[in-house]
């Protein structure tokens, strides 16, 4: 073998080796996020009882609900941030259709939305003009069970401090 190709040879297994890193870099930030343990608690919610989900930090809130095939018409989960700001919700490498409640610090709901899977490169980020201190993400079918105005009282135990 020449100089010439040992030199491109050299280069090209440089790239897949770079190449390889990254992919084994990315499988095992995604694996561990999927993994990742949330904290649970049943919550009322205009007389039901919902088992949510609590993401009250930012790896929990980036995290969400994403890799999850499924979801429980009883379960969801709750974005729990220290006051109310412009909350921005993407459903990037989300798998299963939502139904999103923004909700202001008095626990109102604000705005809502049914969101779609998102599984390319841009997702478009969701976010309503009015401000929000919840974000609660709930099975699609929940979603005409709950209005803009209605207040969900049993989230407040869940502001932080």
């Amino acid at each position: 073998m020449d100089e010439s190709n040992q030199i491109n040879a050299t280069k090209t297994m440089a790239r897949v080796t770079k190449f390889t890193f990254t992919v084994i870099l990315f499988l095992l930030l995604n694996v561990s996020q999927a993994g990742l343990e949330f904290n649970r608690q049943n919550i009322n919610l205009k007389g039901e009882i919902f088992d949510l989900e609590i993401a009250d930090t930012p790896l929990h809130q980036r995290q969400g609900l994403m890799f999850r095939t499924s979801i429980g018409e009883q379960q969801g989960m709750l974005f729990v941030y220290g006051n109310e700001g412009r909350r921005g919700i993407w459903m990037k490498n989300t798998l299963i259709p939502l139904a999103v409640f923004w909700l202001d610090a008095s626990s109102r709901i604000v705005y809502k939305q049914i969101l779609q899977p998102c599984m390319t490169p841009r997702c478009p980020v969701y976010q309503p003009v009015t401000p929000a201190q919840f974000v609660l993400e709930l099975h699609p079918n929940q979603f005409d069970n709950f209005n803009v105005g209605d207040s969900l009282p049993g989230l407040l135990l869940f502001r932080l401090r």
